[in-house]
């Protein structure tokens, strides 16, 4: 693939995001010619191999020289050492996907490199699903990462942490319906019912939201508890045995990784 250094993406990191952003951009059309690192030679080799616009470069160096905009998708504990061996360029636009590296912080590693932006894809992104949120997302990042879903726009760096703090839960998510589904399994159904009912659901419930966006999550479980009926019963049942502030407690307990404190609550409890 023969293209030029102004109109390519470079990919350092090949992890899952990394590889879920390549995919989603490889549907976009004009699909960009992207670049990626050779980090994880097989798993690089493998998105190469299934993508015709995907090249794997020879080194870390070699992403950024052969780039305009580079993806910064490495693991948190990879990031500084990764830098420390290499250059960017002044005009490199560079898009940080690292969840506990503060904006100024990356901005002093990447110099002379100053168009700097945050974002927070989701594996669904692969499919072009989902939201992202987006800190100081301008000119031709921004352009680039909307086509992956929608993005919301974050202007405070500490709201950022807080929000991509619930991308911690997406495991206790699916294990929640995962959950549900045994249970309803052991009664009897195949699992493939009771998974697919399960996830129709779920995506139904949001879609209700999205339809909706003037009303607030408060209020849709409110609708939906009718006074003696089966989501009344189980909410306070729930309630009862803390099951929702236990996922507070553990969305707080992944704060100090971001820097930031525990919110209080907003009625004061």
């Amino acid at each position: 693939m023969n293209v030029s250094s102004s109109s390519r993406v470079g990919v350092l990191g090949v992890g899952k995001i990394a590889s879920a952003v390549v995919r989603g951009l490889s549907r976009t059309q004009p699909a960009p010619s992207i670049v990626i690192s050779p980090r994880n030679l097989e798993r690089s080799a493998a998105l190469a191999a299934e993508l015709a616009n995907v090249e794997v470069a020879a080194s870390n160096q070699a992403v950024l020289d052969e780039s305009q905009v580079v993806l910064l998708a490495l693991r948190p504990n990879d990031v500084a050492p990764a830098l420390a061996t290499l250059e960017f360029r002044a005009n490199h636009e560079v898009v940080s996907f690292v969840p506990t590296w503060r904006y100024e912080v990356t901005l002093e590693r990447i110099h002379p490199a100053t168009a700097l932006s945050r974002a927070t894809p989701l594996p669904p992104c692969a499919g072009h699903y989902g939201a992202i949120l987006g800190y100081r997302l301008e000119g031709e990042r921004r352009r680039l990462l909307a086509g992956l879903g929608s993005i919301v726009d974050v202007r405070q760096e500490s709201h950022l942490h807080y929000l991509w703090a619930l991308s911690g839960l997406i495991t206790p998510l699916y294990a929640v319906m995962s959950e549900l589904a045994d249970w309803t399994v052991d009664a009897g159904v195949s699992r493939e019912t009771a998974e697919q009912y399960i996830a129709e659901m779920v995506g139904a419930l949001c879609a209700a939201k999205r339809d909706a966006p003037e009303q607030s999550l408060a209020s849709l479980a409110q609708e939906a508890a009718t006074p003696g009926g089966l989501n009344e019963g189980a909410h306070g049942q729930l309630s009862s045995m803390s099951v929702y502030s236990a996922f507070r407690r553990a969305l707080d307990d992944m704060l100090p990784r971001f820097g930031e404190a525990a919110p209080h609550r907003a009625n004061g409890d």
